[in-house]
């Protein structure tokens, strides 16, 4: 038999034997076993690499010429392949020359149309 219980915040009509109880079909279940999960011994990849070009990875890497002293030392990860920059200066002229490439490499092949 079921009682009625009421909750504080539950405006819900209250359930009782009288009621039937109504279940909600999906129509297209995700098995379990289908779900892509994280592999531990996966390297996850840094926002900043798999999107160079991602304005907060920008504004991150922006930040750390202002926090960090020693050029060497600051935090790039969306410029790998190209030299470390000395200054901002440099940074942004890397940052406009991966966006070509990047350009270029993605309408490889493609028609102007």
């Amino acid at each position: 038999m079921v009682t009625n219980i009421i909750l504080e915040d539950d405006t819900s009509p209250l359930l009782t034997s009288s009621q039937p109880l109504i279940l909600a079909t999906i129509p297209n279940p995700v098995l379990i076993s289908s779900v892509q999960t994280h592999d531990p011994n996966t390297a996850l990849v840094p926002l900043g690499v798999q999107y160079p070009l991602d304005l907060p990875a920008v504004r991150e890497e922006i930040k750390s010429f202002y926090s960090e002293d020693d050029p060497a030392k600051t935090k790039l990860p969306s410029l790998q392949g190209y030299p470390l920059p000395r200054n901002i200066e440099e940074y942004l002229k890397l940052k406009a020359k991966q966006a070509d490439d990047i350009s270029q490499r993605d309408t490889e092949g493609k028609s102007n149309k």
